[in-house]
């Protein structure tokens, strides 16, 4: 019961209270109708104008009471600034009910629907980045809201929805103000769209290249604190950023950042976001302290494409040339992760290329190494970027096939013209590809133009290369540094395969050093060459160490490919053979080997050479040699001479063709210089004979022999010494020689063995030196006639001459026409003085005497000669005229001739005198004997006979001539031939070095011959027995005299007295002879 009476209470108190709220609800809404009169309405309006200036018609606003106390405003429109018309569709004022009721107005929210913001001339630079505002400005102007509002409120919110304009599609979101608290901003933009130059001003458009960036959605959360900050985050969704050709810039599908503004400074942070392009990850961090004056921006990527980044940057980045000059070096791979940072004095010039820093890793990239044709690829590494320097260190790439194991490559990139760089790479190189990248590197130039004769390369070597290119030079510098490797190849120079080991190889700009070169070069070994080739002035080449083993066979071959060594090697066909080189040092301009300055030494061991006419000249040498610029030796010289044409600079060709070959050259010793020359050697002949050499001058010819030894044993062992001193005589000779051992040194029928055989006649002279070393000549026979030949111009003093006597006996001596026999001679030498002492000496039968003195011009002699009854003359005429037939007859000659007279004249000017006579004999042969009978026969003076002597001979019983010798001339001064059938007397001279004569005759017939007096009445009979004789006359040449009858008158007293006393009988001449 006492539950129903509960229930029963219960029920009208419920709805007592229903009842109550029902009232009270209907109350407000009567309320609401009962306030918006036109009456209130107007007063709002009014209220409204005066606050905004906006004039508001009341029909267009509802005013509500429950359950929300607010102002509902319909299609409301104002103008901002004269450019932007704002037209909202809907506005409610939202009231606060407690604060009504405590009899105040606060307006807690405003709701704004729709609004859309038109403006009527574009404003660009809307945004106005690089962002130059003040923030307490603008925190200032949005709490101006708070003008409109109750003077006593200090908060409100605004809310907002569907806004829209000509940037986005839609925006919702609320501003928290609050004049105590930090002021919220709550915004969602969706499909947004800005124009560059809604973005940012003129001057930022000279660097960045962008037209548009478009988001499908922008969600934000900012806060505005009391110290004037602006703090918060956004979230864009979808963003995009287009260049003006329309090409994405940028692709992402969320980014997330936080920003934090004031008026000195303002700071935006993007944590790590995916990008759909360029493809990868990056982070942007970006802050600009106006007091500081410090702008920077800082970009940090991860796993982005290098060609999407660089495709990206050249656009974005339009006028930024280290952007291009980055990427004009850096292409392709990717990069793991990279910082970036732009630090300037201000937003207007951030993007300058002297602001940027970067750094990060390379993976797989590609880089370009600047002014030249190189390329690495498969880059692993990192990069940096500061002050406009690119820094690129790899620990791993690849050139075509070579390695590079470490590098770094030191960029100017703000360099504009020529990009000065630096690089530094340790290399495994390929080096079949070294000549083409040296000659890329190093172009038009000496060291380019030999490696382009360079091929089939084959080999590695660990190598340190250095690039560098300073600004303004068009000359990019190299350097290379090899470590130990081995190598080979072709070089067009030298024929065959080189093949190289233990060289280190260093190239610095004009300069290559070879150190321990060791290998195989066409066919010849090197051991430990060192080489400098420096191209600076003009190129050069120095060697300072080194040796090795040269293979002739292949390098003569090699030699006279060089028109220079082909001159020189002329006669040499070809060879074979080793020289071992011990040591070198050269130097000098690599294309003048004339101005080379060097010295090398070494051995040669079994070396043959053959000349162009294949004829071997030299076998198996071999000796110890030292070469330089200035001279040439070479020691314990061993070889087979086999042919001398060699020798032609040095000798005439027929001296050399005259020795006999082949033969062995012995322990020589061989030096030629500038200043003086020498050759010293034994030579051993096949045929026997040992000769020693010694030749000693400027130029090695005959006028450099200092020594000659002639060996042979037994036989020969003479020294001849030759002296230079021209004071002295031209040799000393000491020993003995004879001439057999000179015959076997020679050739037959070569010029020195015709010389020989001319002088000796083929017979053996024995030259030798007594104790008091006078010289003695022991010949079987000789023949002067060539050395006479040239006796006209034999100067007095000459140095052939020896200083002391000269012995020579000969069995038989040859001059000219004349022969002597057993001649026992004695030659002195003074100065300008010769004296001959002809001891004995047998000419034509004739013993022979005397002496000659050449001084000066002058000779001076004197000879005696004499043959005592001979058995016939016809021998002593036919050694002297070389004729037979002449005349014979026992016969005596003596007399004597002397000299002294100018040499030139000596022929001209003999005296002397001779007495010949000759009996029982007959004249076989006389023309001018012939003549006079001829004259006789014809005048038919005689009746008789007249001897003919072609036929039978004039028969005489005896000769007498008695002559004078004077000016060459022979003065007959009794001259009687007693013939059998008449007496010829003469009379006059003879000039046998002219050929004339000038002769009286006087023929007087014996009985045997009849007398004809019929023509001539004068001689009609015998006088008392008186004879008849017939004077005649003979002139012109000796062997084709002229005759003629003599008048009477005209023949001398004295002819006619020797006739007298010779017929003991009177002499009577024939008048008129002539006339008859």
């Amino acid at each position: 019961m006492i539950t129903s009476l509960k229930i029963g209470i219960k029920r009208p108190v419920f709805y007592g209270i229903v009842l109550i709220l029902v009232l009270l609800f209907s109350s407000l809404f009567t309320v609401n109708r009962v306030i918006n009169t036109s009456y209130i309405k107007n007063k709002i309006s009014s209220f409204i104008y005066q606050k905004t200036g906006t004039r508001i018609d009341g029909s267009r606003f509802f005013i509500t009471v429950f359950p929300q106390p607010s102002l509902t405003i319909d299609k409301f429109s104002f103008n901002a600034d004269n450019k932007t018309d704002i037209n909202i569709k809907l506005l409610k004022l939202n009231f606060n009910s407690q604060a009504i009721f405590r009899g105040k107005i606060n307006i807690s929210q405003i709701i704004i629907s729709q609004p859309e913001i038109k403006i009527s001339t574009p404003q660009k630079n809307l945004f106005m980045i690089p962002i130059d505002f003040s923030v307490s400005t603008h925190t200032q102007k949005l709490k101006k809201i708070f003008d409109f509002l109750p003077e006593h409120q200090d908060a409100v919110k605004i809310t907002f929805n569907n806004f829209s304009s000509s940037y986005f599609r839609r925006m919702d979101g609320s501003i928290y103000l609050s004049k105590k608290d930090d002021t919220i901003l709550r915004i969602t933009i969706k499909d947004i769209r800005f124009k560059s130059y809604d973005i940012y001003n003129a001057s930022f458009d000279q660097n960045i290249n962008v037209d548009s960036i478009e988001l499908d959605q922008l969600k934000t959360i900012v806060t505005l604190n009391s110290k004037d900050e602006i703090q918060g985050q956004c979230n864009f969704i979808a963003p995009k950023i287009k260049s003006k050709n329309k090409k994405i810039l940028l692709d992402s599908d969320f980014i997330e950042s936080v920003f934090k503004l004031s008026d000195n400074f303002y700071q935006i942070d993007t944590p790590s976001f995916k990008l759909n392009y360029p493809n990868g990850s990056v982070a942007i961090y970006f802050a600009n302290d106006q007091i500081k004056k410090k702008s920077n921006i800082h970009f940090i990527g991860t796993n982005i494409h290098i060609n999407k980044a660089k495709e990206m940057s050249l656009l974005f980045f339009k006028n930024n040339k280290i952007t291009r000059s980055l990427f004009q070096i850096l292409n392709n791979g990717r990069i793991p992760k990279i910082d970036v940072s732009f630090q300037g004095n201000g937003f207007k010039d951030l993007f300058t290329g002297n602001h940027l820093k970067l750094k990060g890793t390379i993976d797989n990239g590609l880089v370009h190494i600047p002014k030249t044709n190189l390329v690495a690829s498969h880059v692993f590494g990192d990069a940096h970027i500061q002050n406009g320097i690119l820094d690129i260190n790899t620990n791993k790439a690849v050139i075509q096939s070579s390695v590079i194991e470490k590098g770094r490559l030191s960029v100017d990139l703000l360099n504009y013209e020529d990009h000065p760089f630096q690089g530094e790479f340790l290399l495994d190189v390929d080096l079949t590809m070294m000549p083409q990248t040296l000659i890329s590197l190093l172009p038009n130039t000496l060291l380019a133009k030999e490696l382009s004769m360079v091929h089939d390369v084959k080999g590695r070597s660990k190598a340190k290369l250095n690039l560098s290119l300073e600004t303004m030079s068009h000359d990019l510098k190299v350097q290379i540094t090899t470590a130990d490797f081995s190598v080979t190849g072709n070089y067009d120079r030298i024929p065959g395969v080189i093949a190289l080991e233990n060289l280190r190889f260093e190239y610095k700009p004009d300069n290559i050093r070879l150190n321990g070169l060791t290998g195989m070069i066409n066919n010849s070994r090197i051991y430990d060459l060192n080489t400098v080739l420096d191209f600076k002035d003009q190129a050069r080449i120095s060697i300072r160490s080194g040796s090795g083993i040269i293979n002739l066979e292949s390098m003569i071959p090699w030699l006279m490919s060089y028109k220079k060594t082909r001159e020189m090697l002329s006669c040499v066909k070809n060879g074979g053979g080793k020289l071992q080189i011990t040591s070198m040092d050269l130097s000098g301009p690599i294309l003048k080997p004339d101005q080379w300055k060097y010295n090398i030494t070494g051995n040669g061991f079994g070396i043959d050479i053959t000349t162009q006419w294949n004829q071997d000249q030299i076998e198996n040498l071999s000796c110890q040699f030292q070469v330089s610029d200035n001279f040439l030796n070479l020691k314990k010289i061993q070889a087979t001479i086999r042919n001398l044409s060699w020798m032609e600079h040095f000798i005439k060709k027929k001296h050399f063709d005259s020795i006999l070959v082949p033969f062995d050259l012995e322990n020589g010793y061989f030096h030629t210089g500038t200043k003086q020359s020498f050759f010293k050697s034994n030579l051993n002949f096949t045929t026997g004979p040992k000769l020693y050499i010694d030749l000693k001058g400027k130029t090695l010819d005959l006028s450099a022999l200092n020594t000659i030894t002639f060996l042979e044993e037994g036989v020969s062992n003479a020294c001849i010494t030759f002296n230079h001193n021209t004071e002295k005589p031209l040799f000393d000779f000491n020993g003995i020689l004879n001439t057999t051992t000179l015959n076997k040194i020679v050739i037959p029928d070569s010029y020195w063995a015709k010389k020989i055989n001319t002088l000796t006649k083929g017979q053996p002279t024995l030259i030798h030196t007594d104790k008091n070393s006078n010289l003695h000549i022991i010949t079987r026979q000789i023949n002067l006639n060539s050395p006479l030949s040239h006796f006209g111009t034999f100067p007095l003093y000459n140095r052939l001459l020896p200083a002391k006597p000269i012995y020579f006996k000969a069995d038989r001596l040859v001059t000219e026409k004349l022969t002597f026999t057993q001649i026992d001679t004695k030659v002195s030498f003074e100065k300008e003085h010769l004296h001959i002492n002809l001891n004995t000496a047998f000419l034509c039968d004739l013993n022979t005497k005397g002496y000659i003195n050449l001084k000066q011009e002058c000779i001076e002699g004197a000879f005696s000669f004499e043959a005592h009854n001979k058995a016939n003359i016809q021998d002593l005429l036919t050694c002297f005229l070389q004729t037979n037939d002449l005349i014979d007859g026992r016969y005596s000659l003596t007399g004597n001739i002397l000299l002294d007279s100018p040499s030139k004249d000596v022929l001209n000017q003999l005296t002397g005198s001779f007495t010949l006579t000759a009996e029982q004999g007959r004249i076989y042969k006389w023309t001018l004997l012939s003549r006079i009978l001829s004259v006789l026969n014809v005048s038919k003076l005689f009746k008789g006979k007249i001897p003919n002597v072609t036929q039978t001979g004039f028969a005489y019983k005896n000769i007498s001539i008695e002559a004078d010798i004077k000016d060459s001339r022979i003065h007959l001064t009794k001259a009687v031939i007693d013939g059998k059938d008449m007496l010829l007397i003469f009379n006059g001279w003879i000039d046998p070095a002219k050929d004339q004569m000038d002769l009286t005759c006087l023929v007087a017939p014996f009985k045997t011959v009849d007398l004809i007096v019929e023509k001539i009445p004068v001689i009609n009979t015998l006088l008392g027995g008186r004879l008849i004789s017939v004077p005649l006359k003979a002139t012109g040449k000796l062997f084709d005299p002229v005759v003629t009858l003599l008048h009477p008158s005209a023949v001398s007293d004295g002819l006619i007295n020797i006739m007298s006393n010779i017929l003991n009988t009177p002499v009577k001449l024939l008048d008129k002879l002539s006339k008859e």
